[in-house]
């Protein structure tokens, strides 16, 4: 891979995360204190991908020396407080559906039960 293809790269997650961060930053209520330590300094990190598999037909090593060419995964961003290092997780599917809503919701949302 050259240089020039990482740089390309790089600049996409960047932009990528980016477009998530702003979106948690106008879905998240105020207080933004973490839990644990009371901080309000919040960092987004690399997304990540969870693998899916069907794991009620599959051992587990069979799982794990598959290779599928079109996996599918679930993507999340995580949060993490740069203070204590509580992270959390927000899944980025949901993220893009709250994204290109033409009529944004606001939250609290709430279950009427």
């Amino acid at each position: 891979m050259d240089e020039r293809q990482q740089t390309e790269e790089d600049r996409a997650r960047a932009a990528l995360r980016e477009k998530y961060a702003a979106t948690l930053r106008r879905l998240w209520v105020e207080p933004d204190d973490c839990p644990i330590c009371g901080s309000n300094v919040w960092n987004t990190g690399e997304l990540i991908q969870a693998p899916l598999r069907n794991v009620a037909s599959v051992s587990p090593l069979a799982a794990a020396l598959m290779s599928q060419p079109a996996a599918q995964a679930y993507v999340y961003i995580p949060v993490t407080c740069v203070i204590c290092g509580y992270s959390m997780f927000f899944h980025t599917g949901v993220l893009d559906v709250r994204d290109e809503e033409t009529v944004k919701a606001v939250p609290p949302v709430r279950d009427p039960e």
